[in-house]
């Protein structure tokens, strides 16, 4: 499914990270990596004989284009092999706009970045760059956390075709990751019924029975609609598991999360009703910016938000 993917760097070890996994998913579909550096510049401090030392940023850009030129051609050398094409792409602007610009020119599959970095992957996470790719990439954007290949992958859904979209991408790292799945389905409307008070509801008056039996049946549906999405997707060889949950979505994700050591999250920018409900503006930004794995986001086609 991957079978071009676009790694943008920032100069750091720490960025690099992704580099392996991006290799590792395009060896699988017998595909290739692009490397992306976006120089900036800035007023830096170079030691050099007979100088103040002191770049502005005129003679910042050229040392910076000069710099990642010879640091991609070294990632090239590094990483390039029989059964992984790696290639190198140097472009300049604003970066979010770069990487998005880059990665509906080349078509590619996946966007993956690691986290921090020398020159600010935190930023990168929290604020605008990656809220920019987020909402502009046409393409799922992998964000790593962690050096290590995610094992535990968690699917967010809402019940809905829109969240569905976060599924295959899913399940296709899982099958190159020899990693395990789970589809967690959230319900966040029993008519403000918790399980927990289903049972005791039963023995109250006729209106709150209705009310427990409603909730009660929404859990049912929901458990049959993970089956029926277990059932039409390709899963053979893969490790399942379902699991639904009541509450508020962004809360019940990350505590399930955390509780079974989830390390990456996917899911999708949109879900039940469009823009009203699942927006990455409320439950993907908050899980994004709160959980501590990987996630994988899914922007669904504009034809699947008609």
């Amino acid at each position: 499914m991957f079978h071009k993917i676009l790694v943008p760097l920032d100069g750091s070890l720490v960025a690099e990270n992704a580099i392996e996994i991006a290799c590792t998913l395009a060896r699988a579909a017998h595909g290739g990596v692009i490397l992306l550096r976006v120089p900036t510049a800035a007023v830096l401090f170079v030691p050099m004989a007979g100088t103040t030392g002191v770049l502005w940023p005129d003679q910042s850009l050229v040392y910076s284009r000069q710099e990642a030129r010879k640091y991609l051609a070294a990632l090239e050398k590094t990483w390039a092999s029989p059964d992984v094409s790696v290639r190198t792409l140097l472009h300049e602007g604003d970066v979010a706009s770069v990487i998005v610009d880059t990665a509906a020119a080349e078509g590619v599959d996946l966007i993956c970045m690691s986290t921090h970095g020398h020159s600010g992957f935190t930023r990168w996470m929290l604020g605008s760059t990656t809220e920019k790719i987020l909402r502009a990439a046409q393409c799922p954007t992998l964000v790593l956390r962690s050096r290590q290949p995610p094992r535990r992958i968690l699917v967010t859904l809402d019940g809905s075709p829109l969240a569905e979209t976060a599924v295959a991408p899913a399940l296709a790292l899982a099958r190159c990751l020899s990693a395990e799945v789970t589809l967690l389905r959230v319900v966040d409307d029993l008519h403000g019924v918790s399980r927990a008070e289903l049972a005791p509801l039963e023995h109250l008056e006729k209106g709150s029975e209705r009310r427990a039996a409603e909730g009660a049946a929404l859990l049912d549906q929901a458990g049959a609609y993970l089956a029926a999405v277990e059932a039409r997707e390709a899963v053979e060889g893969l490790t399942i598991h379902r699991h639904v949950e009541e509450g508020s979505p962004a809360d019940v994700i990350l505590n399930y999360a955390a509780a079974h050591a989830s390390d990456l999250i996917a899911i999708a920018t949109h879900g039940r009703t469009g823009l009203r409900r699942w927006v990455y503006g409320s439950i993907t930004e908050k899980v994004l910016r709160t959980a501590h794995c990987s996630m994988l986001i899914v922007r669904p086609a504009a034809r699947d938000l008609r």
